[in-house]
Order: C-alpha cells, then sequence, then structure tokens
C-alpha cells in the first residue's frame, strides 16, 4: 500500500497497469511494485489485465488509468492475497481470460 500511496503522490500519479504480476516480494517478504509509468508507453492492454481493469475504465466512462482505477485493481489484489486463488478462478479455471471478462459484465 506505500508503494502505490508512493506512486499516487509522486509525478507519476497513477500506475495504469496493477496486476498481482506487477507485485514483487523480496527476501523479507515486502512487496514491490513493479511495471510503473508503463501504461501510457503502451496503451493496448493484453485481454489478461483487463480482468484488473476497474469497469469504468473499460467503459470508457472514465479518463483511462486514473487513481481511483489503481485502488479497484488493488482491491483485487488484495481478494487473490485473502484467497490465496487467482482472482477469477470463481467461474472455473477451464475457462478463457474473455469469457471471464465476458461474464463479469454481464452480472
Amino acid at each position: 500500500m506505500q508503494g502505490l500511496n508512493f506512486i499516487h503522490r509522486s509525478f507519476i500519479g497513477y500506475h495504469g497497469r496493477l496486476t498481482s504480476a506487477c507485485c514483487l516480494l523480496t527476501d523479507t517478504f515486502q512487496v514491490r511494485i513493479c511495471d510503473y509509468g508503463v501504461a501510457e508507453l503502451t496503451r493496448i492492454l493484453e485481454t489478461k489485465h483487463k480482468l484488473w481493469t476497474a469497469p469504468e475504465v473499460m467503459n470508457s466512462i472514465a479518463p483511462p488509468n486514473t487513481k481511483a482505477g489503481d485502488i479497484y485493481s488493488f482491491a483485487i489484489i488484495a481478494a487473490e492475497v485473502i484467497t490465496r486463488r487467482p482472482a477469477w478462478l470463481l467461474y472455473g479455471e477451464s475457462m478463457h481470460p474473455e469469457g471471464k471478462l465476458m461474464l463479469c459484465f454481464l452480472r
């Protein structure tokens, strides 16, 4: 949380592509956030990264990549840590990310 707070208060402003894959552990089990600032360089998101993207960003209601979107992504990561499972296994392991994304928006 401190790393995300630092990014939000810095000139960077937001991460934009926060996923559990961007959260690395040190040898003392401290989380380090990587890939910040990359969202501006790569506008095209892979389908699997969209699973951590806030719905308002996906629907283009809000400007792309915001602090609020980072908080949404952080909540998804927190759910993964608490349940010790990938966030989108709720619909079955065999489902492809595209199908999970569709189910998410249909509910």
